[in-house]
């Protein structure tokens, strides 16, 4: 099988380097999940960083009909983490119920689902922020379809029983803002979008983040 970087595109990496290498905040924005990759890529080369990721699904699909190229499926499995491969991730927000846990630990070592965070969300702040603490960096890669589509409407592939923008938003600003280099959001679809109401949502919570972290 081919290297995960062998897939990336060499000009994303290029355009991410200099802002990440100069501490500068990176705002990645992408239509497919797998627009995330330049940026993951960078982070699991990187062993000051640590990935917090919100999504409905797991990304480790090896079902008897998955694909076995590369998809938004399945690329957290061709991840390369440095140095001893040891995955530096904390999931939030999936609602799987087919991996098992001996399945999900090798790619996916704290993964957190939606129903726990609803029934203690102060718990979930409280274990995310003691999970990244020990890292210099932290990149936030959201999925929109973590969240609920009565909360926002407008994810490509909406899964039930997901969070609010507001639930999510309360476990982030449980970390320091100063450790938060970057945040990717991906797999918004305006045309599922109703009136807007999902993209009024992520512009409520891109810009709650941008003043979280220029102290706003």
């Amino acid at each position: 099988k081919r290297d995960w970087s062998s897939d990336v595109c060499s000009s994303d990496l290029a355009m991410l380097r200099r802002p990440l290498a100069n501490g500068d905040p990176v705002i990645w924005l992408s239509g497919n999940h797998l627009g995330a990759m330049p940026l993951l890529d960078l982070a699991a080369a990187d062993p000051d960083t640590i990935v917090l990721q919100a999504d409905a699904h797991l990304d480790i699909h090896a079902f008897g009909d998955s694909v076995e190229t590369l998809s938004h499926g399945n690329y957290l499995r061709r991840l390369r983490w440095k140095p001893d491969a040891t995955p530096r991730l904390v999931h939030l927000g999936h609602r799987d119920l087919l991996h098992k846990p001996e399945d999900i630990e090798p790619f996916i070592p704290h993964a957190i689902p939606a129903e726990e965070i609803a029934a203690d969300l102060g718990g979930t702040r409280g274990k995310v922020a003691a999970l990244v603490a020990d890292y210099d960096k932290v990149v936030i890669d959201i999925d929109v379809d973590v969240f609920d589509e009565g909360a926002l409407p407008g994810s490509s592939r909406p899964v039930p029983c997901g969070l609010t923008p507001l639930q999510l938003w309360h476990v982030i600003k449980g970390i320091d803002p100063a450790r938060v280099q970057a945040l990717c959001i991906s797999e918004y679809d305006p045309g599922r979008d109703d009136r807007d109401r999902g993209l009024a949502a992520l512009a409520w919570l891109l810009e709650r983040f941008l003043l979280w972290k220029t102290g706003g």
